[in-house]
């Protein structure tokens, strides 16, 4: 859940796990982003992004800037209205159309950043809405209909006929921009195990 005066460094995808807690929060509330001396601004309402402005430049564009920023500082700001609404994006589907551009000049450790892979995935709840105007891969829609089925992460590694890279990095672009996200469960005291431990076992270890 996002906090009010929720704030951090950027780095490579940080903007994205913040919308993706946004999303799941439905907050009203501003993201402001700092970088090279410039201030910018994303407004959300009702898990939409409905108005940008980064620099001089439009809404889009603006966004675009934002969205590939790997140095400055996020301070996100519940309760504040938009001063303009002037674009309508669901948070995942811009945010999976920007992930995947920015995606291939990244290094990701997808072990320590994808959720516990023994847990059960699942689609958004706003998958319907959107699913249907997005450019999915074969290997994308492959692992959107094992996740419908309840599939965990390991599932996917033992079942699917893609080299772990590629499927990893699928779900990770997936995971990332609230398409798809891991099942809630409370942790069990007395664990002997640890979430990397668990991620690990998807790598045969």
């Amino acid at each position: 859940m996002v906090l009010k005066g929720d704030k951090g460094t950027l780095r490579d995808h940080t903007i994205y796990e913040l919308l993706k807690r946004i999303n799941h929060s439905d907050s009203l509330g501003v993201v402001f982003i700092k970088s090279e001396n410039s201030i910018g601004s994303i407004y959300i309402k009702n898990r939409r992004i409905v108005y940008a402005k980064f620099r001089m430049a439009d809404e889009d564009k603006s966004l675009s800037d934002i969205f590939s920023l790997k140095e400055g500082e996020y301070n996100y700001q519940e309760n504040l209205p938009p001063i303009r609404e002037t674009i309508n994006y669901s948070i995942p589907e811009i945010s999976y159309a920007y992930l995947k551009k920015n995606i291939a000049s990244s290094k990701v450790n997808f072990v320590s950043t994808l959720p516990d892979y023994n847990k059960k995935l699942m689609l958004s709840h706003d998958f319907p809405e959107f699913g249907n105007r997005l450019q999915f891969s074969i290997d994308e829609q492959d692992i959107i209909g094992l996740v419908k089925k309840g599939a965990t992460i390991n599932l996917l590694l033992r079942t699917m006929n893609i080299d772990k890279e590629t499927l990893l990095k699928a779900v990770y672009i997936l995971y990332l921009s609230d398409i798809i996200d891991s099942e809630r469960e409370l942790e069990r005291e007395g664990a002997s195990e640890s979430n990397m431990v668990n991620r690990l076992k998807g790598f045969g270890v």
